[in-house]
């Protein structure tokens, strides 16, 4: 059986961020693919944004290889894309069955399927054994209603309407599945955020699946639930040392939701890598209420050279709203273990959040600068199907099908998606934030004490040029531009 895997394209939706925004491996597409050749499908995966691959190669390369099964990935963003290139396979390759997988898929896979006639397939939550099935299930015939019934996992057109069929339980062991099959695409397409490249070669993995919070903004547990799941620091170490030994990557970006959810976990990751002599700079995100100036220690001496943790705001009221668990006060203690630790930490704050005003805004930007992070991020809230976010803003009903543009549903992208009673713009807010953090001397000089070689003193100054473009850009639509129209609220916001 030939399938082949596509990874939607996702920067253009940054805006004036694209130039510093990073360029990452599919994991999910890869451990699929990983696992479908493992069973004796031949497999290629196409990245064609990474790749530089136009629409024209992209259809020679589907044409050449003829798949019999094709996959898209897609976030909520990048769904029109998806949509796209399932309509090229469709046309190159005849007769072959589509599949659309990924978060907006599996938030809403009657929806997608209903606007997207060229997916056969939506497949819902976790992939890698749904694509096995129905590979499988496509040797043997064609894939009728009748076949996919039984099946987990999948939705599907069923007569005039759509069956969603019960999702698949959550995969628990997850040193059973093969290292994500990197060795498709070259490794060299590949770079992180501007902020985030230190080393010559870098590359993503990922420790864990699920995050047993519910921040009422988050779609991660869409796909991969909210049971926390880990592989064992054995599995994670012996990847850390193939891509290290084999492949020459010497930074690593570990996408987990959380990596320091488990303290024995990591600290033994930390010890193997110290034991294995492993030289390997690699940053993680973590909760401020996951860490203490111990782990902080033993991961700076294992290579990790910056944390991301997630803030969200500096209102205690709005930590609360938005279901956080943690508090001002703990958001303060774990930025001063990092900043001791000598780890180059970053936040992440949220704007447009239910009850949000320029009240709780100006909170979070003066506890940004108080805080003494080397780096901030300001993001405006996308209320993304799937979460208790979008439920409260379109009070249950789902958002108007008509004129949307689900390109526009970023968190960094050139305009907002909701209005919030009470902030005249969330883009002039985050562009005042950026304002305010970055353009301060002694917030510059903290940046240059984390660089190491003249390749971060590049991408510092890229990254410092992408913002100051983001700001103008978004003060000046704040300004100039009149608002997109957009439904009103149904409550809270």
């Amino acid at each position: 059986m030939k399938v082949a895997l596509l990874n939607a394209p996702y920067a253009e939706t940054y805006g004036p961020l694209k130039s510093a925004s990073g360029r990452y491996f599919p994991l999910g597409l890869g451990y699929i693919a990983a696992v479908l050749r493992r069973a004796g499908h031949e497999t290629i995966l196409l990245d064609p944004e990474a790749q530089g691959l136009p629409d024209a190669a992209v259809a020679a390369r589907l044409a050449e290889f003829a798949p019999q099964l094709v996959g898209v990935s897609c976030a909520t963003p990048s769904f029109p894309q998806a949509r796209h290139f399932a309509q090229i396979a469709k046309r190159v390759a005849p007769g072959c069955a589509t599949v659309v997988g990924g978060v907006h898929a599996t938030a809403m896979p009657g929806t997608v399927l209903g606007q997207a006639p060229e997916f056969d397939i939506a497949a819902v939550g976790e992939g890698e054994e749904t694509m096995v099935d129905l590979a499988a299930a496509l040797e043997a015939g064609p894939l009728s209603a009748d076949v996919l019934r039984p099946m987990k996992g999948v939705a599907f057109r069923d007569g005039a309407g759509v069956t969603a069929n019960a999702k698949r339980e959550w995969m628990r062991d997850l040193d059973a599945l093969p290292f994500p099959a990197r060795n498709l695409v070259d490794f060299d397409v590949y770079v992180p955020h501007a902020h985030n490249r230190r080393g010559r070669r870098a590359t993503t993995a990922i420790t864990s699946r699920g995050c047993p919070y519910q921040c009422i903004f988050c779609a991660s547990h869409i796909v991969l639930g909210y049971p926390f799941r880990s592989h064992s620091p054995e599995y994670i170490v012996d990847e850390i040392e193939y891509l290290n030994r084999t492949w020459g990557v010497d930074q690593i970006v570990f996408n987990d939701d959380v990596f320091t959810m488990d303290k024995r976990r990591d600290y033994r990751i930390c010890e193997l890598i110290l034991q294995r002599n492993l030289k390997v700079s690699w940053f993680c995100f973590a909760r401020v209420d996951s860490v203490n100036l111990d782990i902080l220690k033993m991961m700076k001496r294992a290579g990790c050279f910056s944390v991301g943790f997630g803030c969200e705001s500096g209102d205690p009221d709005m930590l609360k709203t938005i279901k956080k668990k943690i508090t001002v006060e703990q958001i303060r203690q774990a930025l001063g273990w990092a900043n001791e630790a000598g780890i180059k930490s970053q936040c992440f704050f949220v704007f447009g959040n239910p009850g949000e005003t320029s009240v709780t805004i100006e909170r979070s930007i003066n506890l940004a600068v108080d805080i003494k992070p080397a780096l901030a991020f300001f993001n405006m809230m996308v209320p993304y199907p799937g979460t208790e976010a979008y439920d409260i803003h379109y009070g249950g009903q789902g958002v108007p099908m008509e004129g949307v543009r689900w390109e526009d549903w970023v968190a960094v992208g050139p305009r907002s998606t909701i209005q919030v009673p009470g902030v005249p713009s969330l883009e002039r807010a985050v562009a005042e934030a950026n304002r305010r953090f970055y353009l301060r001397p002694r917030q510059i000089l903290k940046m240059l004490r984390y660089v190491t070689n003249l390749t971060e003193v590049w991408q510092l100054a890229r990254g410092g040029f992408a913002l100051s473009m983001q700001i103008l850009r978004w003060r000046l639509h704040a300004w100039f531009q009149p608002k997109p129209a957009v439904p009103a609220p149904a409550q809270g916001l």
